[in-house]
C-alpha cells in the first residue's frame, strides 16, 4: 500500500455528513460494499456495480472486513479505489480478531494513507471454523480497547463501534 495516494477531494468525517444532512431536513445515503471472493468479483465491484450505485448519490459507504480478518487487503484496496475514482467518502471496517495492538497499529497506518477518516471498530467473529472468540497473545479483547487504541493513537479517525452488550 506504499503507491497509495490521497484523493482528490478530501474524504469527510461521517459525523459531520450526518450533522449537515440533519441540519438540511435531508436522509443519508450509505452503501456498504463486502470484498467479493474473486478477482472476476473484485472487477465487477470496482467497474461495474460501484460506477452504477454511483447514480444513487450516496453520502458515503462502509467496506467490511471478513471473519478473522479475511478480507483486511481487499477491504484497503476497496476504501482506497472507491474514494480515489469516485470521491466517495468510505468508512472502513476494522477487527480486533487474529491481531496484535502493533498489528492494528499498522492497518491503522494504511487505512489513513488512503485518506480514509473513518472506521468501524469491531471486536469481530471468529475466524471460519472456530465457535469462540480468543484475542490472541498482545491482542484486543473488545471493540471498546480498539476504539481506545484509535483514540490514543490516531485521534483524527471518526469512529463508529458496533459491539456485543456486556453485562
Amino acid at each position: 500500500f506504499a503507491d497509495l495516494g490521497h484523493s482528490s477531494r478530501p474524504m469527510q468525517l461521517i459525523r459531520d455528513i450526518y450533522a449537515a444532512k440533519r441540519a438540511a431536513g435531508r436522509p443519508v445515503i450509505s452503501l456498504e460494499f463486502f470484498p467479493p471472493k474473486t478477482d472476476e468479483g473484485d472487477r465487477t465491484l470496482l467497474e461495474k456495480n460501484i460506477p452504477a450505485l454511483m447514480q444513487t448519490k450516496p453520502d458515503f459507504c462502509s467496506v467490511t472486513y471478513g471473519a478473522g480478518g479475511s478480507t483486511r487487503e481487499k477491504t484497503l484496496m476497496i476504501v482506497d479505489r472507491i474514494q480515489r475514482e469516485h470521491q466517495l467518502t468510505a468508512l472502513a471496517h476494522l477487527t480486533c480478531v487474529n491481531h496484535t495492538r502493533e498489528q492494528v497499529g499498522e492497518l491503522l497506518q494504511k487505512i489513513k494513507a488512503t485518506g480514509c477518516k473513518n472506521i468501524l471498530a469491531l471486536r469481530g467473529d471468529p475466524p471460519k471454523g472456530e465457535t469462540a472468540f480468543k484475542p490472541v497473545e498482545g491482542g484486543l479483547r473488545y471493540a471498546s480497547e480498539l476504539v481506545e487504541l484509535i483514540r490514543r493513537e490516531f485521534p483524527s479517525f471518526g469512529i463508529a463501534v458496533a459491539g456485543y452488550p456486556e453485562t
